[in-house]
């Protein structure tokens, strides 16, 4: 499917609280920049939200034709809170296998 305007979609601007049209700062190129699960402990359902919202809304971009940049943040949070001697490091690969665990692994990784 071609990206161009024949195919709106609208979705919900949380700063004006409306339905507004998508339309992309530089068709068809659009970012996303998705902050991701803050990493306490291990893996569990609720980390998986964020996947899955932004992994559709990526997925229905490439649908529609655009050129989708896909960026998203894990925060080790061992770091902020001084306990960065203590545990094990998290490496992506690393807290991806929590994923792969639940039989659910992140599609942009």
């Amino acid at each position: 499917m071609a990206a161009t305007q024949d195919h709106p979609f609208h979705l919900t601007n949380t700063l004006s609280r409306k339905k507004e049209q998508f339309i992309p700062l530089n068709l068809p190129h659009v970012g996303l920049y998705v902050c991701g699960p803050t990493v306490y402990s291990d893996v569990h359902l609720g980390n998986v939200r964020s996947f899955l919202t932004f992994d559709v809304l990526y997925r229905w971009l490439r649908y529609l034709g655009y050129s989708v940049r896909y960026v998203r943040n894990i925060t080790d949070v061992g770091y902020l809170v001084g306990d960065e001697d203590a545990g094990e490091d998290m490496t992506v690969a690393s807290w991806c296998q929590g994923y792969r665990a639940l039989s659910f692994a992140p599609t942009c990784l």
